[in-house]
Formats: structure tokens, sequence, C-alpha cells
């Protein structure tokens, strides 16, 4: 899929798609299920929707921030090529194909204990306020107000990209949970 050519309209449908195949997916795993992990190195389902939730979190405060129109533009906001250069170059490195290996910024580290099996159902909860978000930014014309990303102060890029790297990075922990489910050794 070519995330970075997504409208908002086809962002929402997109992450309404994920709510959906995490729900069926996910949703029937037992607490022992959704916490086991293939190897202490590896994150197990939970894991990932932990640090999704988390990830999502943050994004969520610039994006209320443009829809509100409580912005305050910062330098490297006012340089429109500069901010397409990284949404850019962050949805590629997000999406679900890329090979390169990202560390998870300290703020969207998951929780390295047994977590709830509620997971799901705030994953799906918070999906919802993530769709309502792009929707607010689509009917107020803000997709193209830039914002600096919360996890590293140099990187700027537009609130449409922010849409896209939040379904695209779903996409890649998505992907990275299937394939725990699919893993020898999974408890069934």
């Amino acid at each position: 899929m070519n995330y970075h050519s997504l409208t908002l309209p086809q962002l929402v449908t997109e992450a309404a798609a994920i709510s959906k195949d995490v729900e069926r997916q996910f949703g029937g795993l037992s607490t022992a299920q959704i916490n086991w992990k293939p190897d202490p190195k590896r994150w197990s389902v939970a894991q990932c929707l932990d640090h999704l939730i988390a990830g999502n979190r943050e994004l969520h405060r610039p994006i209320d921030e443009i829809i509100e129109g409580r912005t305050q533009t910062r330098v490297l906001e006012r340089a429109p090529a500069y901010a397409r250069l990284w949404g850019r170059l962050m949805v590629r490195q997000l999406r679900p194909e890329a090979k390169l290996k990202l560390t998870a910024p300290s703020k969207a580290t998951p929780a390295a204990s047994a977590i709830d099996r509620d997971i799901v159902r705030r994953f799906v909860d918070q999906q919802s306020d993530t769709i309502r978000r792009m929707q607010l930014l689509d009917e107020r014309n803000r997709g193209d107000v830039v914002l600096t990303s919360p996890f590293a102060w140099p990187v700027v890029y537009r609130a449409i990209d922010a849409c896209r790297i939040i379904v695209a990075h779903e996409r890649r922990h998505l992907a990275q949970a299937e394939r725990v489910v699919d893993s020898p050794g999974f408890p069934r």
C-alpha cells in the first residue's frame, strides 16, 4: 500500500479496517496468549498494542492543537518542503514493508510486565478517537498544517502525514503481532 498517497477520508477507512482487524485477530486471545513472547528480545501481541497506544497518544496531542487552532508555529514548521521530506521519510520508515528495525522512543516503549487482555479494547477505543481526529482535520481543512514530532524536536511533518504515520505504523506492528501468533510454541 502506498501510504503516502492516502487522503484523510482514505486514512479514516484504513484506520477503521485496522480496528476491525485487531478485534478479529486478537480479541479472542487469553491473557497468557496475548502476553506470550517467542523469545525475550521480541514483543508480545500485548506489547505491540501497548506501543501503538502510547505512540498514538503522543501524536494525538499536536493534532488536537491543530484541530483546536492552538498551534504556535515553530521555526522548522515554516519550511513546507522540509516538512514534506520528513513526512515522506517517516511514513516510508514506519510502513510494514520497511526493513530497517527501529528502537521505540521512550515515550512509546511498551510495558515489560504482563498486560491485561483488555489491551485490545483499549486499542479499539483509542482508534475511534484517532478516526474522529482525522475526520476533524479533514472537515476543517487542517491536513497541511505542520507539526513538530512529539518524539524528536527537529522532525516536522504535516498533520496528514502524522495520520499516514499512524496507520502505516499500526499496520507494521499488527504484522509483527501476527508473526507472534504464527510462531512455533504459541500457546493454543
